[in-house]
C-alpha cells in the first residue's frame, strides 16, 4: 500500500500527475501515483465518481482499488479502514471501547430521568466546556499553542476540557499530517473511520506517528503528566458528585448526554 505524502500539500485529484513521497520506505523512493478518471464529462470537465489510482513503488507500477473522490471534496479515499475486524487489539483499545460504549447506553436513559434542572446544568456545562474548556484551551492554547496564559488559568481550563476525554497529541498530528494516510483520522481511509472509529485504533496512530513525542512541552510538566495518569478517576469524581448533587437526572444529563456529544463532535 502506497503511503500519501506528508511534507507537500495534499492536491487535487483532477490533477493529471501527483508526486508523492514514501515515509516508510527504507531507500526514501518517490512514489509517482496517476489517477484515471471517469471519462464522463460535463462542459469539458471530467466528472469523477470513481478512480483507479496507479502508484509506481520502487519502479514498479501498482494498482490501488477502490480508491474514489469524496463529495464534494479534493480528498481521494485510497481505501476504507476497518476499526475492529482485520487489526490487533491492544489493552488501551479495550478500554477506550468500553468507556465509550458505557457512555452511550447510559445516554439512553436520558428521557426517563428528565428535568428542567438537569436541562439547564447540560446547557451550562456544555458552553462551558466546549467553549473554554476544549475550544479555548484543549484546541487554540494546547494544541496549537495560539496564545498563553497564566499557569493557574491554563491548569484550571485543562482541567475541564479533560473532563470531555480530550487529547492534544493526536490533533497536533492530525495538522501535522492533514488528510494523508498518517493523519490519525485521515478521511482518506473512510469517513467513519475518520469520524470516530479511530479512536480505538491507538496501535496504528502509534505506528503511524510516532507516539507522545510531540507533546513532550506537556510531558516536562507533573500536571499534564498527572492528568494523563488519573484522567479516568477525575471522571468518576465527576460523576459521583453530580448524583450526589442531583441524583440520576444530574448524572445522566450532566456528565452522560455532554460526555456523548464531546466524544463524537
Amino acid at each position: 500500500m502506497a503511503y500519501l505524502s506528508t511534507t507537500l500539500k495534499a492536491v487535487s485529484p483532477f490533477s493529471p500527475f501527483v508526486k508523492k513521497h514514501n515515509p516508510n520506505s527504507n531507500n526514501n523512493s518517490a512514489l509517482l501515483a496517476y489517477h484515471t478518471p471517469n471519462p464522463t464529462s460535463k462542459q469539458g470537465r471530467s466528472v469523477i465518481h470513481k478512480e483507479q489510482m496507479f502508484v509506481a513503488v520502487h519502479g514498479v507500477p501498482v494498482l490501488v482499488e477502490s480508491s474514489w473522490r469524496l463529495p464534494m471534496s479534493d480528498v481521494v479515499v485510497v481505501r476504507k479502514k476497518s476499526a475492529f475486524l482485520e487489526r490487533s487489539w491492544n489493552s488501551r483499545d479495550v478500554r477506550k471501547l468500553v468507556r465509550v460504549v458505557g457512555v452511550h447506553l447510559l445516554s439512553l436513559l436520558a428521557p426517563f430521568h428528565f428535568n428542567w434542572s438537569a436541562f439547564k446544568l447540560c446547557l451550562w456545562l456544555s458552553l462551558l466546556i466546549i467553549g473554554i474548556c476544549i475550544t479555548l484551551s484543549y484546541h487554540r492554547n494546547l494544541s496549537h499553542r495560539s496564545f498563553n496564559l497564566p499557569k493557574w488559568l491554563e491548569y484550571l481550563f485543562a482541567y475541564g476540557g479533560v473532563l470531555a476525554f480530550q487529547w492534544v497529541s493526536n490533533h497536533r498530528y492530525h495538522h501535522k499530517h492533514c488528510d494523508t494516510q498518517r493523519d490519525p483520522h485521515s478521511p482518506t481511509q473512510g469517513f467513519w473511520f475518520s469520524h470516530m472509529t479511530w479512536i480505538f485504533d491507538t496501535g496504528s496512530i502509534f505506528n503511524q506517528c510516532g507516539g507522545y513525542e510531540n507533546v513532550n512541552d506537556l510531558a516536562r510538566e507533573p500536571f499534564y503528566r498527572f492528568l494523563h495518569r488519573t484522567f479516568v478517576l477525575h471522571l468518576m469524581a465527576y460523576a459521583l458528585l453530580l448524583y450526589l448533587c442531583g441524583g440520576m437526572p444530574f448524572l445522566v444529563w450532566g456528565i452522560d448526554l455532554d460526555m456523548v456529544w464531546y466524544i463524537t463532535d
